[in-house]
């Protein structure tokens, strides 16, 4: 920042907001409006956290590229956390701040740590104020639009459910953004060969089994950080996104927890399944007792490393 910037902010108010964003939505387009008609500049932060499925597919700058494009009236940048966004501001030279957000849960952070030096950097505001503001996830306007509600979308490859949440200005950029994304956290419905889906001997059929069972995907989505086996799942195969068996399990029409659940499941996975003879009831206690076979865990994380190394 050049120094006639930096005094020209000093004393300044500012609004801001910080938030994921992955993806922006119309929904977000109301709190931009929030923010450009609070005291002072506006700026909205999008966290600068890792991607990581299935809540957060697009990477920092492919988040904040499309959040630029959807709100290129108002300014976006990124930030670590609050704290740090707060240091930053404060470094700027303003003293007087407004925090838009839905949950009063990250502004009691400014108020307990303003003045207190942290690992974050300082903050001494002035003045902290604070905005609530609501939404009503059940409608069917900007209200109720999220960025879980468009990354559904895609997983269902619904072009026209995903384009509702896309803001006018990004309109033009909103299907490559859908293509993006169904790569991503997969939604095409497109074959391939077994032999390349080798990784064990029960990962093609349960995969099959659960893109031919859609509701227990969408039941999985739901309940997964309450089922610890599938979120250890998640969070193994975050070091394989570029595996080719990864690639072709995402390719064959399964979203990233699916993709999870079917290479640590396996065949053990797949026969508890069919045992349950298609009642859905069982089918769930499946899921949530679920215990993985160390062995085949062990085997598997052999192979996709070996895949990897080959591709």
């Amino acid at each position: 920042m050049f120094l006639r910037e930096l005094f020209e902010a000093s004393g300044k108010e500012v609004s801001f907001a910080l938030g994921r964003l992955n993806p922006a939505t119309t929904g977000h387009g109301l709190l931009v409006e929030a923010l450009k008609q609070g005291p002072g500049d506006a700026i909205l932060f999008l966290t600068d956290r890792a991607a990581k499925l299935p809540t957060d597919p697009l990477n920092p700058n492919e988040k904040l590229d499309w959040a630029r494009k959807s709100f290129p009236d108002i300014k976006i940048e990124l930030s670590k956390n609050i704290m740090f966004a707060a240091s930053d501001l404060y470094a700027r030279g303003y003293r007087s701040v407004t925090f838009f957000e839905g949950e009063d849960k990250l502004g009691k952070l400014l108020e307990k740590y303003n003045g207190i030096e942290r690992d974050h950097g300082f903050f001494d505001f002035e003045e902290i104020k604070f905005q609530r503001l609501s939404r009503n996830p059940d409608a069917d306007d900007a209200t109720g639009m999220s960025a879980s509600k468009m990354r559904q979308a895609v997983m269902d490859n619904n072009f026209e459910a995903f384009n509702k949440g896309v803001t006018k200005s990004a309109q033009p950029y909103a299907k490559k953004m859908f293509d993006n994304l169904s790569t991503i956290l997969g939604s095409k419905e497109e074959q391939v060969e077994e032999n390349v889906l080798s990784v064990a001997s029960g990962v093609f059929k349960v995969g099959k089994f659960l893109w031919s069972n859609k509701w227990l995907i969408t039941f999985s989505i739901a309940a997964w950080k309450g089922i610890s086996w599938i979120s250890d799942a998640i969070e193994a195969v975050q070091e394989y996104l570029d595996n080719p068996i990864v690639k072709g399990l995402l390719k064959y029409g399964l979203p990233a927890v699916g993709v999870a659940m079917a290479l640590y499941g396996g065949k053990k996975l797949y026969d508890e399944l069919v045992a349950a003879d298609g009642d859905k009831g069982k089918m769930k206690d499946v899921v949530e007792n679920f215990k993985p076979d160390e062995k085949h865990i062990s085997d598997l994380e052999k192979e996709l490393r070996a895949e990897l190394k080959a591709a």
